[in-house]
């Protein structure tokens, strides 16, 4: 197991191959491997165990300070230490897999190019690191199989090695050689340069970017991610770039934005600029608008003419495609717009319609100046219907599979608790602390700080809390009281939506604030008036996440359940149970009016293995004004453990219903159940110690037990 000292090394250089250059290295921590398993939360469901980093923003948060690194480690002693990629160190690393014989194609590679006698290690698994040395202000991305070749990843920019003396859930990583200041790290040769995937170089058909678009792929602030996002991707759907490639492109990118955005809402941004270029390829227009789609709203954008016409919802009719409201707006360079014409109801394969709104803009526009003179309306407002006509005949677009065989990042939003694309479910009956769970989360989503313990954020999220239950003072409150309690300043934007109509009812209405807002998840408290009948209605539940689905987001849905609920499943009909992907039950146990212990037991995932429960305690402190979050291990709490500990809830319950002190021997006549003598007296004995719910009465002989 490495230590600080072992990081310390590479951070201030004082390994002997880096002194003997004068280099140093920013490193991260990585879990470790405790007990066989990753030290994450995760535990042996992790997927990527001993190899993902600690620090939320992966290798951006890379350093070679030693205050940072010590605190690191202080704070996880069986942390593996990760070298951070690219042009932060100047490093890049050919990864190759044994189990994808990257070996043997490496030295196959390097059989016709030439040797690579450079700095390596051997990884837990049995493969390869090498590693090269990259001039000042080359960027080169992560690639993955077989850009390089078959078997062979390589981590470039954004991107991160794990380095020994780390320790891998199958043994040591270990430099190959032992004389690392005889053979270092070796400049990248040109045959290996060639055939790294450059940022537009992953193409399918090659092509020269532009200066400025090249720029954009070096990554941009927190404020133009997704409008940079979508421009990049437009202009390579126009060059015909497969979906694919333009994704792996813009993963790139996207990881040297600070903080990345969610991968699901980089995955919609592309997903809409490919739907869109495509149409218009299609179609052959050779001058196609810019479309964004906004919530509920399509906004096509004429740059050269300073033209901007948002539609919203257009629906398939009966007589052509009726376009709710349409809204045409002149925007300068800024795309700042000002209003010239609607909203408007209009059928845009109507062609009297379109002739009279044309008619009516040319008359409305002599204000505008030199606008009035230069748009080409009557092609404008014909491209407008075609597209959003083809839009409806081509829906979306059919995907290959064996382009989807392994998603470029995390599945979660926040593991395990909240998926990243897709619906999660909390359910419980009343009282155990759902709500406070869901604003936990929402806080830690929102600032990118883990306030659940174990349970780490994906960065870069802004939420939205429909409420069908409750009041903004009555979250608000709860809101403050919990980020005193994590030590969190009460100041970052936790959004809420007070509700009174169904899901499907407001969707307009939530769709225009996930516009206005950039919302990327939701919490929905609670599914009950949420579906807009009774939850036991299968087409009230089925229109839920039919509706749920056209937001496109993912959530958080709380659900209620009966005491009778012995099924764990939420209450209602079985497609509350079916639909969700992710789902949670709420058991609580409070042992005073101070403090309500709650239990979070897996009961659904789709995608993989149930994960092992969650124990949290919430610390209520009036004083403090706080509400602190502490990991509570649930083999302690019999009340909450499932049958795990039942022994001294068994036990708890014959001395309730007797009323009177009783022996080990007698316990277990009245437990019966095949319960041992060995297993009784264990179990009392242990409680005793910690002095809950059991004592030994003072002198009796033999041991007799009683309640406290």
């Amino acid at each position: 197991m490495p230590t600080v000292e072992d990081a310390l090394d590479y951070a201030l250089g004082r390994a002997p191959f880096l002194k003997a250059r004068g280099w140093t290295w920013p490193i991260i921590p990585v879990f470790g491997i405790r007990d066989g398993h990753c030290a994450c939360y995760s535990g042996a469901s992790c997927r990527s165990p001993g190899k993902h980093p600690i620090p939320d923003q992966g290798s951006h948060e890379a350093t070679t300070n030693e205050v940072q690194i010590r605190e690191w480690w202080d704070a996880h002693p069986d942390a593996n230490i990760g070298l951070a990629t690219g042009r932060k160190s100047g490093i890049v690393v050919v990864d190759c897999d044994v189990k994808g014989q990257g070996p043997e194609e490496w030295r196959n590679i390097q059989d016709i190019n030439g040797r690579c006698d450079t700095l390596a290690t051997s990884t837990s698994s049995g493969g390869n690191h090498h590693l090269f040395q990259i001039d000042e202000g080359t960027i080169l991305t992560n690639t993955q199989s077989p850009t390089i070749g078959m078997g062979i990843d390589s981590r470039g920019e954004g991107g991160y090695a794990v380095i020994p003396p780390s320790v891998g859930i199958n043994g040591p990583y270990l430099w190959m050689r032992e004389d690392n200041a005889v053979n270092p790290v070796r400049p990248i040769p040109e045959w290996l340069l060639s055939r790294w995937s450059k940022p537009h170089d992953y193409l399918d058909t090659p092509i020269e970017l532009p200066v400025d678009m090249a720029k954009l792929l070096e990554g941009v602030d927190q404020g133009n991610r997704n409008g940079t996002a979508h421009k990049l991707a437009r202009y390579f759907t126009r060059h015909q770039v497969d979906h694919p490639v333009i994704l792996s492109v813009l993963k790139a990118f996207n990881e040297r934005c600070i903080p990345p955005l969610p991968l699901s809402e980089l995955e919609r941004t592309i997903d809409s600029a490919f739907k869109w270029g495509r149409n218009a390829l299609r179609l052959e227009i050779d001058n196609p608008p810019d479309v964004v789609e906004e919530g509920g709203t399509l906004v096509f954008i004429w740059e050269d003419y300073g033209v901007q016409i948002s539609l919203e919802e257009t629906l398939p009719g009966a007589k052509g495609i009726p376009a709710d409201k349409l809204l045409i707006s002149n925007i300068d360079s800024d795309r700042i717009s000002q209003h010239i014409w609607g909203p408007v109801d209009l059928n845009l394969a109507s062609n009297s319609g379109r002739d009279g709104l044309i008619r009516t803009l040319k008359r409305r526009l002599p204000t505008y100046g030199e606008l009035a003179m230069t748009v080409p309306w009557d092609d404008i407002i014909d491209t407008l219907g075609r597209l959003c006509n083809e839009q409806m005949v081509a829906g979306d677009e059919v995907r290959d599979l064996k382009d989807y065989s392994s998603r470029p990042g995390s599945n979660w939003a926040m593991a395990p608790l909240m998926l990243a694309d897709q619906p999660s479910i909390i359910m419980g009956q009343g009282g155990t602390g759902k709500s406070l769970v869901t604003i936990a989360t929402m806080i830690s989503l929102n600032t990118g700080t883990t306030i659940i313990p174990g349970l780490i954020p994906e960065q870069g999220h802004r939420g939205l809390y429909l409420d069908y239950e409750s009041t903004h003072w009555e979250h608000g409150e709860r809101y403050r009281q919990i980020c005193h309690g994590a030590g969190i300043v009460p100041d970052q934007s936790v959004l809420h939506l007070p509700c009174s109509q169904s899901l499907r009812t407001l969707i307009k209405s939530i769709k225009r604030h996930i516009v206005d807002h950039k919302i990327t998840y939701l919490m929905i408290d609670s599914a009950g008036m949420a579906c807009g009948a009774e939850p036991s209605d299968e087409k009230a539940a089925i229109g839920f996440f039919e509706a749920l689905k056209t937001l496109g987001l993912p959530s958080i849905v709380i659900c209620h359940q009966t005491k009778s609920d012995s099924n764990h499943r939420p209450f209602g009909s079985i497609y509350w149970f079916n639909f969700c992907r992710n789902l949670w039950e709420s058991n609580v146990f409070r042992s005073d009016d101070n403090e309500l212990t709650l239990a979070l037991h897996h009961r659904k995932h789709n995608g993989g293995a149930l994960s092992p429960p969650i124990g949290v305690k919430f610390t209520f402190d009036n004083e403090l004004d706080s509400i602190s979050l502490s990991s509570v291990a649930i083999k302690d709490v019999p009340e909450l453990n499932e049958g795990k500990g039942d022994t001294i809830a068994q036990v708890m319950d014959v001395l309730e219903g007797t009323g009177i002190p009783m022996t080990t021997k007698e316990l277990v006549t009245m437990i019966g159940d095949g319960t041992t003598w060995n297993t009784v007296n264990t179990t009392c004995k242990r409680w005793a110690e910690k002095n809950r719910h059991v004592r030994r009465v003072t002198g009796s002989k033999p041991v007799q037990w009683e309640l406290l």
